[in-house]
């Protein structure tokens, strides 16, 4: 194809084909794409399905000018209005009205078979002479009370007080928060705060969604908020909106510094505004390579396609090389661009072997990246083949000796060797450096957390006393009467192991299994107790005044056949809202669906005593998983370490290999290694004198530091072999100032990934390019300068 016009005809069909069919690749935005290990996104999965990871909270808060009454009609007015929206799929602000006896009558019936053990021993110290005596005393000083009159049927029907003892297992459905329930709203110890809590009817980790949810709270505050009340809103829905906001402004900030110093520096080194144009070309690539990745992929995630693109870039390289050659080369332009052959080759595979290699990393965006960069590299290094000459004209002249000297970076001969030395110590000290590297596991360090954010969740542990570190304990089950029955296993299992605070249902609402023992139990204790009890009763109440009979009604139901209490009658309660916090199931009540598994949680706090038991529950108990950051942050660092020392490792070898069969040679070989080796000492040294911990985007940008470092190794020793014009080294300064500008400016970001990229590349190519320039001619073999 030497016709021009042919040449630009299908690189301009293939891009505008591609462009026509890339509009409808479906992009997606999912922090499982960023997460590490298929189990890690499972766990995060099943939290989001289950409705933990979605949850917001609302804490309102009385300030000096505020009332009580204010924070109650604050915290109504804010909550039906939310409960009104369809951003939310629920929300829970109020109980309603009479909510005590609406439990009253759905608990105390089913009593027999809400009644377990621990219950029963509580209940035999009741019924003793000394225990019936108490409780009459009790009940003659709350009938002589101002609210005997409401509470006269209540003991009449229950004299023992069994229903109070019963709903005082409703504690453990607000775990340790330290919350009351006052006129229905769920108030703080200290009745200065009221608690809210909602869950979006889609993943806040979409930022677009995050933030018209975020717009609509606020919106609902500034309207609803009455005088003297401020709210504080607490949960992941702040995060993403701060990560996604600091990142639009970086890269608003940011970008067009780099479009600007990439501008000038290729316009003052190129000298001509076509040049501006070649640099472009390898991003025709990008439509076909994301059509290929979002086919293979199913979509293509916004991180792959955000730094993929940027990740082509990479290929930038090698157009430069073809356009110096072809403008600046010392030869006709044919026998340039016949020399460029094999310099090109060696690079693109090894700059391809390297991404080959992400293609095994743990984290899924990594690979959808890796795949990006593969397809486009391939396909730029074609088109930069195909069209860079065109564009750089057929240039017959050769540059003079004066023109050259400014960019051939001459050292005298009798200090090249000093550099080389330089070089070693950099390198040694690397050396020392990564066996003292940590491997951070937590995501948090890559999250953006304001000021606000973190004055927020302070004050909320503070008045609610929530800890940082909860975990979440999961009970699945093929229908709510199975779940139920796995969830109670997971009751008496903590309670067994001495763990006292945690978040359940199951105290108040057991399984059917649990239920029928608890009630043939029940049966078994009054044939045992009843008679003895009842002449007892009647005996002590007549001495505190009761009239004969008056408990009949008690007795007479103590004979009554009970059943069990039904899930739905619980969950259509005013108590409804509070157990579906913790049970997330899409069945309709009463009816099995195999397909469609109902989840209880359990929530505690992760302690050293937790940890033992994390470690059994599950092999304990059939149909039982833990979910835990601090299990989480552990495997995610020892993901990231193996991934990282594992892939790059493997680039290392790979790339050995290849510059291996290229050069045939070992000091080739080691002229072409040296910027990769001073590029990872570079960053180990950096890492390790400033503290800094390594996450998931040092292993993404480790990768493709080694693959420009070597890139600029192989062209080094091809201009100092002069395989090529000497104008390669021009080459090699230039790709890597480019480099810098674009993606060592990220340093100045705010956000903590994005400054992580920028220092990573800053340090790595730092090392690499003088690397390239002064030390690998030396190893090479072919030493330049002059004498002096």
């Amino acid at each position: 194809m030497s016709n021009p016009l042919i040449r630009w005809f299908l690189v301009i069909i293939i891009v505008l084909t591609s462009l026509w069919f890339v509009k409808d690749v479906p992009i997606r935005e999912d922090a499982l794409d960023l997460l590490p290990g298929e189990q890690m996104r499972a766990d995060l999965s099943l939290l989001r399905e289950i409705g933990l990871v979605d949850r917001i909270f609302l804490s309102l808060e009385i300030t000096a000018e505020g009332s009580q009454e204010g924070l109650r009609s604050s915290a109504r007015n804010i909550g039906s209005s939310l409960q009104e929206s369809s951003l939310f799929s629920q929300v829970v602000y109020q109980l309603p009205q009479g909510f005590e006896g609406a439990l009253a009558d759905i608990f105390y019936p089913a009593l027999p078979s809400l009644f377990g053990p621990d219950d029963l021993e509580w209940l035999q110290d009741r019924i003793t002479e000394e225990g019936i005596r108490q409780v009459m005393q009790e009940n003659f000083a709350l009938l002589n009370s101002p609210a005997g009159l409401a509470v006269k049927q209540q003991i009449i029907r229950d004299p023992l007080g069994l229903l109070p003892h019963f709903l005082g297992r409703l504690q453990e459905l607000r775990g340790e928060l330290a919350v009351s329930v006052q006129n229905g709203f769920f108030v703080s110890q200290d009745g200065k705060h009221c608690l809210l809590w909602a869950e979006s009817a889609t993943s806040l980790t979409d930022s677009q969604h995050a933030k018209r949810v975020d717009g609509f709270i606020r919106e609902i505050l500034d309207e609803k908020l009455a005088p003297g009340i401020t709210a504080r809103i607490i949960g992941p829905l702040p995060h993403t909106v701060v990560n996604a906001q600091t990142v639009e402004k970086d890269l608003k900030r940011l970008l067009p510094l780099a479009f600007i110093a990439l501008l000038l520096l290729l316009l003052t080194t190129l000298k001509k505004l076509r040049a501006v144009f070649v640099v472009a070309i390898p991003f025709f690539a990008a439509p076909l390579a994301v059509l290929v990745v979002a086919h293979v992929f199913g979509a293509i995630s916004i991180m792959a396609l955000g730094f993929g693109i940027v990740l082509l870039g990479i290929s930038v390289d090698f157009a430069v090389h073809i356009y110096l050659a072809q403008t600046r080369g010392e030869s006709n332009a044919q026998d340039r661009l016949h020399s460029l052959r094999q310099p090109i080759g060696m690079a693109s595979a090894t700059t391809l072997g390297v991404f080959a290699v992400l293609l095994f990393s743990s984290v899924p965006s990594h690979r959808q990246m890796a795949l990006l960069a593969l397809i486009g590299v391939g396909l730029a290094v074609l088109f930069s083949w195909f069209l860079v000459p065109i564009i750089a004209g057929n240039n017959q002249s050769a540059l003079s000796k004066k023109n050259m000297k400014p960019w051939s970076l001459e050292i005298p001969k009798r200090y090249a060797w000093c550099s080389v030395a330089l070089w070693a110590v950099l390198v040694v000290g690397g050396a020392l450096a990564w066996p003292e590297l940590h491997f951070s596991g937590d995501l948090r360090a890559m999250d953006v957390s304001s000021a606000q954010i973190k004055e927020d969740e302070e004050v909320f542990r503070q008045v609610w006393r929530q800890g940082d570190d909860q975990a979440f304990i999961i009970a699945r089950g093929e229908t709510l009467q199975d779940a139920l029955d796995k969830n109670d296993g997971v009751y008496h299992y903590l309670k067994r192991e001495k763990i006292h605070s945690f978040q359940s249902l199951a105290g108040v609402l057991p399984g059917p299994a649990v239920q029928q023992d608890n009630r043939i139990a029940w049966q078994a204790f009054w044939q045992k107790h009843q008679d003895a009890l009842a002449s007892r009763f009647q005996r002590i109440s007549e001495e505190f005044g009761f009239v004969p009979g008056a408990y009949a009604h008690f007795f007479d139901w103590l004979q009554e056949e009970s059943k069990n209490l039904a899930p739905n009658t619980v969950l259509e309660s005013p108590l409804g809202p509070l157990f579906l916090s913790l049970l997330q199931s899409q069945q309709e009540p009463g009816v099995a669906k195999d397909f469609q598994p109902v989840y209880i949680t359990t929530l505690t706090q992760y302690s050293r005593q937790f940890e033992r038991v994390v470690s059994q529950i599950e092999t304990e108990l059939e149909g039982v998983h833990v979910v835990s950051p601090v299990k989480w942050r552990a495997d995610v660092e020892n993901l990231l370490q193996k991934d990282i020392v594992g892939l790059s490792l493997a680039a290392g070898i790979l790339i050995v290999l290849l510059v291996s069969v290229f050069f045939r040679d070992v000091r080739g070989v080691a002229g072409s290694l040296a910027p990769v080796l001073a590029a990872l000492s570079a960053m180990a040294l950096f890492d390790y004198v400033s503290s800094r911990d390594l996450n998931l985007m040092h292993l993404l940008m480790v990768i493709m530091v080694i693959g420009l470092a070597v890139d600029y190794g192989i062209f080094a020793v091809c201009a100092a072999r002069k395989v090529v014009d000497r104008t390669a080294l021009l080459g090699v300064s230039i790709c890597a100032a480019s480099t810098l500008s674009g993606f060592g400016i990220l340093a100045l970001a705010v956000h903590p990934a994005l400054h992580a990229i920028g220092l990573t590349v800053l340090v790595g190519i730092g090392a690499a390019w003088p690397t390239a320039v002064f030390v690998t001619p030396v190893i090479a073999g072919c030493p330049r300068g002059n004498e002096e």
